[in-house]
């Protein structure tokens, strides 16, 4: 399979799927605006 038929069938199934999770790498929410877990800051999730 090449990289296009590979993303292709990668697009149908994630089109088909009512569920999508995605697991990543740390930083991830930190880049994205989203309240880390373990920083100092007060709006952190571990820190309430």
């Amino acid at each position: 399979m090449n990289p296009q038929q590979a993303l292709q069938a990668a697009r149908t199934l994630l089109s088909r799927s009512e569920r999508v999770v995605c697991f990543s790498g740390a930083g991830l929410s930190a880049e994205s605006g989203v309240a880390t877990f373990r920083d100092s800051e007060t709006d952190a999730l571990w820190s309430r």
